[in-house]
């Protein structure tokens, strides 16, 4: 196992030319399918304690944990309007928050702040607002509203951004191939875009 986590080398090769090389020490392999085997292994005792913690803190409605591979969701339903009235939002976040960074912290398990996000959906939908709270998981934006407009907007903002970046890499009269242009559109910016 210790020989599994020490320093690999790779290699950047484009247009069937090796353009670099390079060590690097950090994390598992992501290629190898022990390392998925590993982390899930460990992150199964941390969900599982944060998701009893939560159940034993809040019994208000149907708690739900989902997650994909470091992406972690805790989801609170709360069927009953007369449940839902009598709730502070306010503290339930704050004491969730208290929790699940306690067990983070005892299992070693390093969460980023900024990446803390809340997002209220509701059966009554108050008009759209100019400021609407968006969330990210898994990649997708999601808002109050599920119009998913700012996801849109985003990913095709970010597709421009790396087409841009791109033609540096040459045009029809000199640099990357034609096949390599194609294959960067396909897999890349086609890729971001949707």
């Amino acid at each position: 196992m210790k020989e599994f986590f020490q320093a690999r080398e790779f290699e950047l090769e484009w247009d069937g030319k090796v353009r670099g090389k390079g060590k690097i020490n950090v994390g598992a392999p992501q290629r190898s399918p022990l390392s998925q085997v590993i982390f899930l292994i460990w992150m199964a005792v941390i969900i599982t304690k944060i998701e009893e913690a939560l159940k034993r803190e809040w019994q208000c409605g149907d708690l739900e944990q989902p997650s994909y591979v470091d992406d972690l969701h805790l989801g609170v339903s709360i069927w009953l309007q007369e449940m839902a009235q009598g709730i502070d939002l306010v503290r339930i976040w704050k004491k969730t928050e208290e929790i699940v960074n306690r067990i983070a912290t005892e299992n070693h398990l390093p969460l980023e702040v900024s990446k803390h996000e809340r997002l209220v959906l509701q059966k009554i939908r108050r008009r759209k607002k100019k400021d609407v709270k968006c969330v990210k998981w898994l990649g997708i934006i999601v808002d109050e509203s599920l119009t998913f407009r700012e996801h849109r907007i985003t990913r095709i903002k970010k597709a421009q951004a790396m087409l841009t970046k791109f033609n540096g890499l040459g045009n029809t009269q000199w640099g990357i191939s034609t096949t390599s242009w194609v294959q960067i559109y396909t897999g890349m910016i086609r890729g971001i875009a949707f």
